[in-house]
């Protein structure tokens, strides 16, 4: 292989684990708590450091602001304003620490790919990067053609597209979560009506908990492209130590 791929193998390789470690940055600034509460202020919605909720607190004196149909869309309207209020926390943490200042691009370490990597492969695909065996590049391209022929694998993936759906005993409400949102939010009006704040608040700690447990299940379910972190992490190795392609 020439020394001009070489380097610029060296060079892709270390803007892809650049970009992880931006990535990893920003994930490490977000907020670990935060609130929102609906317009009546009598919900609110905690959000947990995953950005879903982990608390649903409704007020003493809810009867007085809202009625029992009115619950539902008042969960949600806390949400939005708790997912508000994190990502202006968010932006402000990223901002005081610069880390927009490291969008510039990959820096500059030289054009040759040092014996010693000056930058640490991702995390997620350091295992399969080290059980990677040397193979020719006609025969990894020949996999990747593969995949992408099975792309549309890739965004059923369960912790992509999964959800979770939990309610309480008395299955009176109903939470359903994806790994980034509350998707949905069911509450039996006509037994809410005789229901105080805690009574509530109560039920909805129960139907949250069941959410969060049942989508963790289904994240942790068969993945239909589970060979593509072996893939990504092989790949990962060919651009970190290009003088692991054999020749064809």
């Amino acid at each position: 292989m020439s020394d001009e791929i070489m380097r610029e193998l060296a060079q892709l390789g270390q803007y892809a684990s650049e970009l992880q470690n931006l990535v990893n940055s920003a994930q490490s600034k977000a907020p670990q708590r935060c609130g929102g509460q609906d317009r009546t202020q009598t919900i609110e919605v905690i959000l947990g450091p995953d950005g879903l909720p982990e608390l649903v607190s409704v007020a003493s004196d809810w009867q007085a602001y809202l009625s029992s149909q009115q619950i539902s869309t008042a969960v949600g309207e806390a949400y939005e304003s708790a997912v508000k209020e994190r990502t202006i926390r968010w932006a402000g943490s990223l901002e005081r620490s610069g880390w927009a200042a490291n969008l510039e691009g990959p820096r500059d370490h030289g054009t040759a790919p040092p014996a010693d990597p000056l930058w640490a492969l991702p995390a997620t695909y350091r295992r399969h990067v080290e059980e990677a065996a040397p193979r020719a590049l006609d025969n990894l391209t020949e996999e990747v053609i593969g995949l992408l022929d099975n792309v549309d694998q890739f965004v059923r993936r369960p912790d992509l597209t999964a959800t979770g759906t939990g309610w309480n005993s008395l299955q009176t409400i109903v939470l359903t979560l994806s790994p980034a949102a509350l998707q949905s939010c069911t509450v039996d009006s006509q037994w809410a009506a005789d229901q105080d704040g805690a009574s509530l608040t109560n039920a909805f700690d129960e139907a949250l908990r069941a959410a969060r447990s049942a989508l963790s299940q289904a994240v942790e379910a068969p993945n239909p492209a589970a060979g593509l972190d072996r893939l990504l992490g092989e790949i990962l190795s060919v651009l970190h130590h290009p003088h692991r392609l054999t020749e064809s």
